[in-house]
Order: C-alpha cells, then structure tokens, then sequence
C-alpha cells in the first residue's frame, strides 16, 4: 500500500513540475498575445503605419481645401501609399515637421526611399469627386498631448518595390519591421 502512495505522490510531483513550467513560460514569454507589428512607439510617438497601397496615381485633397482634391500621375515609376497614424503620447506639445527627411522606407532589395511632396509632381484638379480618403502629411504640425495626427505619406517606388523597414526621424526615432 505504501508503495501505491508513493507513486501517486511522485505523479502529482512531476506533474506540478511541468504544469508550473508551462505557466512560466506563458508568463514570460506571453506567446499567446497578438500584436500588431506595424504599431510601435518610441520615446515620444507612437506610429502606427498600414500595408502600402502601389499605385501609379492617387488622388488627395490639402486640408486647408477638402473640396479640391487634386490627382498625381507618374510617368517614371509607382506610388507606394502609406497610411500612417502619429499619436503624442509622451510630452505636453510636440512639434513636428514632416518633409523629405521625416522617414525613409528600405525596401528588400536593399533601396531607400524617401518621402516625396505630393505638390511637387503639379497635380492636376479632379472634378466630380466627392471626397477622399486621406490628406497627405507634410509640413509642421503642433500635437498637443494624446493627439492623433492621421493622413499618408508617398515615396516614389520601383516596380519591384517591397518594403521591409520603415524608420520614422522626425521628433522622435521609430523604426518598424515589416513580416514578409
């Protein structure tokens, strides 16, 4: 009988060795939460960017002028169109200032894009259009505290063009991975 107990014993033992082992490692490694890997924050901001959209047009409108939405073609290449979200989470105001040097995109083949000024390519008018979706960011801004700063940023691209790091410079550092 007593040798029946002893293993019984011996079993709960192992047992709670690894029952514990397991929540040691959920605890630690928390392999369970899912995150989204386009969302980081640096010391100041933090920048959720999007899957870009490639294009060879796009259409925007200035925020000083929703109803003027104006249309950009490209001759040369394509548009890669990043929706992106700032958000001030750190200081009391911030002051930002978007421009060809504010972020850069590395591509997988190696090339770095910088962002370009929708206004540079003389858009055209677009009639007949509602609405868009989006303003393109570019200029300064002043972000109060948890402010959110929405709107997209445009580089010129390759055909070939897959992103792999974007790294945001302006204000703060950020720089995000993406999963191919």
């Amino acid at each position: 009988m007593k040798i029946s107990v002893d293993k019984w014993l011996l079993y709960i033992a192992v047992s709670t060795v690894f029952v514990s082992s397991f929540i040691t490692y959920l605890i630690i490694f928390d392999p369970l939460e899912k995150t989204d890997p386009l969302y980081v924050s640096g010391q100041t901001l933090y920048v959720k960017i999007y899957e870009p959209v490639i294009k060879n047009n796009f259409l925007f409108a200035t925020s000083d002028s929703p109803t003027n939405v104006k249309e950009v073609t490209s001759s040369s290449g394509l548009f890669a169109i990043f929706n992106i979200e700032l958000t001030n989470a750190g200081s009391s105001e911030l002051k930002l200032f978007v421009d060809e040097n504010a972020a850069e995109i590395l591509s997988t083949d190696g090339l770095n894009y910088s962002i370009i000024n929708p206004s540079k390519f003389n858009p055209k008018e677009k009639e007949g259009v509602n609405s868009v979706d989006s303003y393109p960011l570019w200029g300064s801004y002043v972000m109060k505290r948890n402010e959110r700063l929405t709107g997209f940023l445009v580089f010129e691209v390759d055909k070939k063009f897959a992103p792999d790091t974007f790294t945001w410079k302006s204000s703060d550092n950020v720089i995000i991975h993406f999963i191919q």
